[in-house]
């Protein structure tokens, strides 16, 4: 473990706790993608790069809450079993569409959407922010 030498005049007294390891973070909120359980990671860095990949997450539909306590987040990726054929559902993006087809018989699961506007187009539910339409 590293150590630091002060020289001066004064001594220093007092306790620092580290906030947690950064690389470590962000390879375990990328893998929020691969559950769709709510997954809480507890001491999470509250530095520039954590909290890109969590607005990141968000903006791809992974629903993330900071926990008050021990710095922690509690984050849940879409539920991806909601979306099956014959649903309406909304995208950023692309605007109010229908699934005309859902493949799962691939590693990841896929869909195919009839958008209103931009016409068909095939997405990876695990990454598509699709929000049912009631």
């Amino acid at each position: 473990m590293g150590s630091f030498r002060i020289n001066g005049g004064k001594s220093l007294k007092g306790v620092i706790y580290p906030q947690g390891a950064k690389n470590e973070a962000l390879q375990i909120l990328c893998a929020v993608l691969l559950s769709d359980e709510n997954i809480t990671i507890e001491n999470v860095p509250d530095i520039k790069d954590v909290n890109l990949l969590i607005d990141l997450l968000d903006g791809m539909g992974v629903d993330v809450k900071k926990v008050s306590t021990n710095n922690s987040s509690s984050i849940k990726s879409s539920n991806i079993d909601d979306l099956i054929e014959g649903v309406n559902v909304k995208h950023e993006i692309f605007g109010i569409g229908t699934i005309k087809k859902v493949d799962n018989h691939s590693n990841q699961k896929k869909a195919i959407v009839n958008f209103k506007n931009v016409g068909e187009k095939t997405l990876l539910l695990n990454f598509a922010k699709l929000k049912v339409i009631k």
